[in-house]
């Protein structure tokens, strides 16, 4: 029976420990916003992830006791639940820039932040990603970057997620983009969520592919979706806008959709502020009111 235990005690002793923090965290700035990603934990328990930025420190590794804590963000941070709901289809992932003209698809297994900077003028940062719950360890080019990254705010833009041709004569394009937010006033512009790192989406829908007017100036209808509807989904229908605004002589015209913003708690999606709507009279486009 000894015998037997220590076999037991030996094999267990031998098999690799799950990694508790992140691996691999990579940084890239771009047009005021700082891309942070990373490979998650490989536990399986819903482990969240704080995100640590240093500004002061000039040795290869985040400090925390001057670090400002970002925020917190759960193991689906590299999702885009919304352009899933929109697209009906199964898991999405946020594709994001690396500096080349391409942009980078995000994986199940990788997490997300995204740091707008609020400074005006130039600054160094160092950043670490620890996960919560479990015992702090910090590895230089593991969960922290061994050099600091040159940032300062800058307009932010918003990134190609999706596209497709849609069926009709002439054919329409769909385009989904994704633009993040902050929940903090920077150089350039005010807060634009209640929460750090939001990932919005927005639809643009062209009536024709290639657009009939040959031009790059069209006109723009802004379509504000209600409640349990998405940017790709509700009333009117791009086809009833794009009915309308035929009969109202407008010309070509972009439908551009809005979306809500959605944040995912503990691997479990709250809504809290997907209470938008919109509701008026337009004789033009049979719209008599839509509203939640």
């Amino acid at each position: 029976m000894k015998t037997v235990i220590a076999h037991i005690l030996i094999l267990a002793l031998a098999l690799p420990c799950p990694a508790q923090q992140p691996t691999n965290i990579a940084v890239h700035h771009e047009s005021g916003q700082t891309f942070v990603t990373w490979e998650e934990a490989d536990l399986t328990n819903g482990l969240s992830y704080r995100v640590y930025r240093d500004v002061t420190t000039t040795a290869p590794m985040v400090n925390l006791s001057t670090a400002e804590l970002l925020g917190e963000v759960s193991g689906n941070s590299s999702r885009n639940i919304r352009l899933e709901l929109a697209n009906s289809s199964a898991a999405e992932y946020w594709k994001v820039p690396n500096g080349s003209p391409s942009l980078t698809q995000l994986a199940d297994d990788d997490g997300l932040f995204v740091v707008t900077v609020p400074e005006p003028s130039n600054v160094t940062a160092y950043y670490a990603v620890v996960s919560v719950g479990t015992p702090l360890v910090l590895t230089t080019n593991g969960n922290t970057t061994g050099t600091g990254i040159s940032e300062i705010a800058a307009e932010t833009q918003a990134y190609l997620q999706f596209e497709e041709l849609l069926g009709g004569q002439p054919q329409p394009r769909r385009e989904v983009w994704g633009h993040w937010g902050t929940n903090i006033d920077t150089a350039l512009q005010e807060r634009s969520s209640p929460w750090p790192s939001t990932g919005f989406n927005f639809q643009l829908v062209y009536q024709s592919d290639p657009p009939l007017m040959g031009s790059n100036e069209y006109g723009l209808i802004a379509r504000f979706h209600g409640l349990n509807f998405n940017f790709n989904t509700g009333n009117p229908t791009t086809t009833d806008l794009f009915l309308g605004a035929v009969r109202a002589g407008a010309g070509e015209v972009v439908i551009l959709g809005f979306d809500d913003a959605l944040v995912v708690i503990d691997g479990t999606v709250e809504q809290p502020y997907n209470k938008d709507f919109w509701f008026g009279v337009e004789e033009d486009f049979d719209v008599v009111s839509y509203q939640y």
